[in-house]
């Protein structure tokens, strides 16, 4: 847990990324 905020932030792209490929699908 050294990078804490940095996995924070990692995690939270991807959540958005994975959001935003579901809305996509038709």
């Amino acid at each position: 847990m050294i990078s804490f905020p940095d996995s924070v932030l990692g995690n939270r792209v991807v959540s958005c990324a994975l959001f935003a490929h579901i809305l996509q699908l038709p």
